[in-house]
């Protein structure tokens, strides 16, 4: 034990001290720039639009990544979640959707691309507005490629076949009651959605799965937003929605657009998201 009562003693500590104060400086950013390296800062517009393709339902909206932290990162996926608010139905059928992103829409020139890996240095932000949708499983993709194909070949046979005849394309071809009966009956079996309160979670993943980011808004979905998105079906019988062959006229709205209030992005906001990411 050091005999605090000798002045060189307490000469050795105050150089201790100087010392370690010294380095303080330097020594606080760095601890400080490891606990908040890999952090994300994610927002969006106020609304969005969700779809559907033979029922398979589909997200497109504005996402701004920043990073945050004093590190680079690397955001790997881009994970959408959509969870029904319970209401007091006794049977509110499904009530979580997954939507990863899988494209974004360029700008100028609107191509689609698909997303890689997102590089963000320190204070850098990525923005697009981004397209999700969900996953089938094996055999309902090989049924929705089906009928799109049939669809396909139907037209794509009438149109050359008009051609070949010099006939010109005055009307919109109408494929079979047959096929559009498929489709209809596929459509039905795949949308699962339904009026009511819900809430989107957005949230960036980095290369080891970490959740780099979340954030939480809330939505509703009135009955004219399902009639309208169930509406898609009464293009099928022109193969809209379902053939690449045919554009979609103007007047008719494949979408509706929710408005969003944003809840939050807190530590309690990654944990509920957790919990979805653990049981995907």
């Amino acid at each position: 034990m050091p005999d605090w009562g000798e002045a060189n003693n307490w000469m050795a500590l105050a150089a201790i001290l100087a010392l370690v104060l010294s380095q303080l400086p330097p020594l606080v950013p760095r601890v400080w720039g490891s606990l908040r390296s890999g952090t994300v800062r994610i927002s969006t517009q106020d609304s969005f639009a969700l779809s559907h393709h033979l029922g398979r339902l589909s997200v497109t909206l504005h996402v701004q990544i920043e990073n945050t932290g004093a590190a680079p990162i690397a955001v790997t996926k881009i994970d959408c979640v959509i969870r029904r608010v319970a209401t007091g139905e006794t049977e509110p059928g499904k009530t979580v959707w997954r939507f990863p992103a899988r494209a974004y829409h360029s700008e100028p020139n609107g191509n689609r691309l698909f997303i890689g890996t997102i590089r963000l240095k320190p204070d850098e932000h990525w923005q697009e507005v981004v397209h999700c949708y969900g996953s089938r499983s094996q055999s309902e993709e090989e049924e929705a490629q089906t009928i799109q194909d049939k669809f396909s070949v139907y037209i794509g046979s009438a149109i050359d076949e008009k051609r070949d005849a010099g006939e010109e394309m005055t009307k919109r071809i109408e494929a079979s009651d047959e096929l559009v009966a498929l489709a209809k009956a596929f459509r039905q079996k795949m949308f699962d959605i339904s009026k009511g309160d819900y809430e989107l979670f957005i949230a960036a993943i980095g290369q080891d799965g970490t959740i780099l980011g979340v954030t939480k808004s809330r939505f509703i979905l009135y009955e004219n937003n399902i009639t309208t998105m169930a509406s898609i079906a009464d293009g099928y019988k022109y193969g809209e929605g379902v053939s690449d062959l045919v554009s979609v006229p103007p007047y008719r709205r494949f979408h509706v657009e929710p408005k969003l209030t944003t809840l939050g992005s807190d530590s309690t906001v990654r944990l509920e998201y957790d919990a979805f990411a653990k049981n995907r």
